[in-house]
């Protein structure tokens, strides 16, 4: 897990990102032209960066939210279910071949459900290893994924409703004289 200090420069790093990419969006582009060129620009990545808090809050998204999303749930829980079938057939088996081996008619009809009961439980105890291992890879593999979705995400939203609403307002405002000039 990251410290705090390394996620705070990341979010910061992905902060700058985004207010780079709202620069060289068309609309603040245009904007920028009309009013000035680079030294607006330069104002305008400033006060973008005094006001991270707002530009976020606007955005309204947290970007963590919607990180642990199982986007495969239903097929791991049928995975982990499908063993079960060949286990109770074993068990039936099993169950059957004893019994009719403790009768003194035919013992070889017992001792051939004992071992179809042993060969099928061996196949419910691999299919059970395997969807196991499945099971974690995929999880794995899901989580990773939604964390890169949910960063996209907030990403977006940043940019959109936070980063290029604020830029185009900072640029539509009047600007005041400098004093001392």
């Amino acid at each position: 897990m990251p410290e705090p200090d390394e996620a705070g420069t990341a979010a910061g790093a992905a902060f700058e990102q985004v207010l780079e990419r709202a620069l060289h969006s068309g609309q603040v582009k245009e904007a920028l032209e009309r009013s000035g060129g680079t030294p607006a620009r330069e104002r305008l990545r400033a006060q973008a960066l005094q006001a991270r808090a707002a530009i976020a809050a606007a955005a309204g998204v947290d970007h963590r939210a919607g990180a642990d999303r199982d986007t495969c749930r239903f097929l791991s829980v049928r995975a982990m279910l499908v063993p079960g079938v060949p286990a109770v057939t074993a068990a039936f088996f099993l169950v059957l071949g004893f019994s009719m081996c403790t009768l003194d008619g035919r013992p070889y009809i017992g001792e051939g459900l004992i071992t179809a009961g042993l060969i099928v439980g061996a196949m419910a105890a691999g299919a059970a290893v395997g969807d196991a291992a499945w099971f974690l890879t995929a999880g794995a593999r899901d989580r990773a994924d939604a964390d890169v979705r949910a960063r996209e995400a907030w990403e977006l939203a940043l940019l959109e409703r936070g980063m290029v609403p604020f830029l185009l307002s900072r640029l539509d405002e009047p600007r005041t004289p400098e004093r001392g000039r």
